[in-house]
């Protein structure tokens, strides 16, 4: 049903309220107070909301990120797995704190140096912000860096080798440089050409990297940075001036 109580509009007012006041202790540096009346906030919500309402979800969510900013890992880790399951029971997954969550859920397993559970959920939040931002939102270009660096943990260079080719071939369908000009873009650039630097050179960056066959890794990075180059080499002669920065190594 549509129908919303007075009963329930005014705890979900009183729950908000609560919320918003927690988010002004934590930038006033109150971070005690504020972790403190977010979680009388979420006893609140689930009492009179529900555990899987929205409102409740999005507190968590709130409270998670304190917890997260002030490396408690373990307590910002249930939040947010709390939330995201919440969330996505509901089908709230096109929700923004859904993509927050998602996405923050991944970076506290890496925290934990947990790189294989965080490679699953990394996949579902690159899924969601493409379907719901498309592939280069910043947003979605800053999870696709997050990617990268988890890959790198896990030293499958082939792995790694196929997800820059795939990422070199989307930024290359760019038209207008407009993503190209972002600090994210350009880190998945040169994560790029740092994978092309090692094949070339067998240096000592990203060590933990290792490929089954190091010629076939070179050749296919190469020929999608070839492609990458020849794509936006197109556009320059259409005037549309390239950040040069986007070609350093």
């Amino acid at each position: 049903s549509l129908y919303v109580s007075p009963f329930e509009s005014l705890a979900t007012l009183h729950a908000d309220a609560q919320a918003v006041l927690g988010e002004l202790q934590a930038l006033l540096g109150d971070v005690a107070g504020s972790m403190q009346t977010l979680q009388s906030c979420i006893v609140l919500q689930q009492n009179y909301l529900g555990e899987d309402n929205r409102h409740t979800l999005h507190t968590a969510v709130r409270l998670a990120t304190i917890f997260h900013e002030n490396d408690d890992l373990d307590a910002a880790l249930e939040l947010f797995m709390r939330a995201v399951q919440g969330l996505h029971r509901n089908s709230f997954q096109g929700d923004p704190v859904y993509l927050i969550a998602i996405i923050s859920l991944a970076v506290v397993y890496v925290d934990r140096k947990e790189y294989k559970l965080a490679m699953p959920v990394l996949g579902e939040a690159m899924s969601v912000h493409e379907k719901v931002l498309g592939d280069l939102h910043v947003r979605t270009l800053c999870c696709y860096t997050h990617v990268f660096h988890n890959m790198i943990k896990l030293g499958d260079g082939d792995a790694l080798v196929a997800f820059a080719c795939e990422i070199l071939s989307k930024l290359a369908q760019n038209p207008d440089h407009q993503c190209m000009s972002t600090p994210e873009a350009k880190e998945l650039l040169k994560f790029s050409r740092r994978i092309q630097s090692k094949l070339l050179h067998k240096g000592n960056d990203m060590p933990s990297v290792t490929f089954r066959s190091q010629t076939d890794a070179l050749s296919a990075i190469s020929s999608a940075l070839s492609q990458f180059d020849k794509r936006f080499a197109q556009v320059d002669n259409q005037n549309i001036s390239i950040d040069s920065q986007w070609r350093d190594e």
